[in-house]
């Protein structure tokens, strides 16, 4: 019989196997879409560990289980609910098992920082004593009057002491959406090669937007040092992915042209200016 994954939010709604012994008055419902199932699990979980039980009535293995699937759901949709219900479930894996030496689990921090969720992981950080990549530093001054129907990224000061929100409307217009990555060696190809090459250089100059999803080991250092070799392409940060293009990556850089809010091409990594006759084609569909 072929094994198929489930996880604690059937257990819970089934009212089966370990979880019955704690099942909470309003089970966790299955079969929904990805954010909807990690809100209604999280919400679950909470109500556990507000009672005298908490969540003994699992079993190591299925809390492994289900913080592994959660991370990865995590690192390809960015979903906060499922980088917070990693952290619980670590903290009560090392609860029951004390890490060796002292030193504690990274999968809560590194599961927030994937999810853009950065107040979350620097508390998580602060609360274990874990390196904190300089983020301690930094000063975050969001936007007054958020538009929700706009796309929204962060961008780095030029002395990298602040991160400041900006929004794009990526509804009208012609748009050029560059994923990538401060450590990506490609990425930085891109970004010294398409400058120097005359049919790609003045559309990129004025209609490109360099974004980067935070990875595990978020650092502001990359950022910095990327603006300081790269200053007509710097790199800006994504925290909530829900409007934008792309949610997930296949590889960096990632290149995404849109017109008045539809994407009308997509190309996946850089190969030097011998192959950009594929991005030519792509900027005259923007430019018509």
């Amino acid at each position: 019989m072929e094994w198929k994954y489930l996880g604690l939010g059937a257990i819970l709604a089934a009212g089966i196997g370990g979880g019955s012994a704690a099942m909470p008055a309003s089970p966790c419902p299955v079969g929904a879409s990805v954010h909807a199932e990690a809100k209604a699990l999280l919400a679950c979980l909470r109500r556990l560990e507000d009672q005298p039980t908490g969540l003994a009535a699992f079993s190591e293995t299925e809390l492994n289980e289900e913080a592994d699937f959660r991370y990865s759901e995590t690192a390809r949709v960015g979903s906060r609910e499922s980088a917070q219900i990693v952290a619980i479930l670590t903290e009560e894996l090392e609860s029951r098992r004390p890490p060796a030496g002292g030193s504690r689990s990274a999968g809560g921090y590194a599961a927030l920082m994937l999810a853009g969720d950065l107040s979350a992981a620097l508390a998580e950080a602060r609360d274990k004593h874990m390196p904190i990549h300089g983020w301690d530093k930094v000063a975050f001054r969001p936007l007054e009057n958020r538009a929700s129907r706009l796309e929204h990224y962060w961008t780095f000061s030029e002395d990298g002491a602040s991160l400041t929100e900006q929004e794009i409307d990526l509804s009208t217009g012609s748009h050029i959406i560059v994923y990538a990555a401060p450590g990506c060696g490609r990425c930085a190809a891109a970004a010294n090669e398409i400058p120097k090459i005359e049919s790609l250089a003045p559309t990129f100059a004025r209609k490109s937007l360099w974004v980067s999803f935070p990875d595990a080991n978020f650092s502001a250092d990359y950022y910095n040092d990327w603006r300081r070799r790269h200053a007509e392409f710097p790199t800006n940060v994504i925290l909530d992915r829900a409007n934008w293009p792309r949610r997930t990556l296949d590889a960096t850089p990632y290149f995404v042209f849109m017109k008045d809010g539809v994407v009308v091409a997509e190309v996946i990594g850089w190969f030097g200016p011998e192959k950009a006759s594929r991005f030519e084609r792509a900027v005259a569909l923007i430019s018509e």
